[in-house]
C-alpha cells in the first residue's frame, strides 16, 4: 500500500523496448534522477526542449506480486531540490521523448552513461484499474515492472556488464 503523504500517487508499468520505436516519438526531456544510496527515494530533475525544469522527489514502490509498480510524487521547489541534491546518490541520466498507445502517452527512455544502449518505456496512469488494461506496444513486449533490477534504485548502481547479463536473452536492442 501506498502512503497517500505526497502530493500525488502514479501507476506504472515498464517495458524493455525489443524493436523500432515508432518515428512518431516526439518531445526531448533531460532527465537526470539521483537516486539516493539505501533507498528507493530519489530527485529528479528533468528539463525540457522548452527549457522549463521540473523538480521532483519521488518514492518508487515495487509491485509485490501486483500488475503496477507504484511511484509517489511530490514537487519540489529549486531551493528544496538543491537541498536533497547534497545527500549521497548514484546518478541516472536519460533522455525521454512519448508516442501514444492505445490513447495513452507512453514515455521512452534512452539510457546514458553507465546505461547507455538500455531503452526502456513505461506508461504511467492514475488508477490500477487502467494500468491493468494496457496492452504492451508490439515494439516492447517483454514487462521489465516486476523486475527490481529495472526499478531506478537498482539501475543507478549497475555496471554496463550486469546490465548486458541482465538483459541477455531477452532479445534487446544491440548493447554499444
Amino acid at each position: 500500500m501506498i502512503p497517500q503523504t505526497f502530493s500525488r500517487i502514479e501507476y506504472e508499468r515498464r517495458f524493455l523496448v525489443t524493436g523500432a520505436v515508432p518515428a512518431a516519438a516526439s518531445g526531448n526531456v533531460l532527465i537526470t534522477d539521483r537516486c539516493i544510496a539505501g533507498t528507493r527515494v530519489y530527485l529528479r530533475r528533468a528539463v525540457h526542449a522548452d527549457r522549463r525544469v521540473e523538480r521532483r522527489l519521488c518514492k518508487h514502490y515495487d509491485p509485490d506480486g501486483a500488475a503496477c509498480a507504484g511511484v509517489a510524487i511530490e514537487e519540489l521547489s529549486e531551493h528544496d531540490h538543491a537541498i536533497y541534491a547534497h545527500m549521497e546518490a548514484m546518478l541516472i541520466t536519460k533522455r525521454r521523448s512519448f508516442v501514444t498507445e492505445q490513447g495513452r502517452d507512453v514515455a521512452i527512455d534512452v539510457f546514458e552513461g553507465a546505461l547507455r544502449g538500455l531503452v526502456l518505456c513505461e506508461v504511467s496512469l492514475a488508477t490500477e484499474v487502467d494500468i491493468v488494461a494496457f496492452v504492451a506496444p508490439t515494439w516492447a513486449r517483454i514487462e521489465v515492472t516486476a523486475d527490481r533490477f529495472f526499478a531506478p534504485a537498482t539501475l543507478a548502481f549497475a555496471t554496463p556488464d550486469q546490465l548486458r547479463e541482465r538483459i541477455s536473452g531477452r532479445n534487446p536492442p544491440t548493447l554499444t
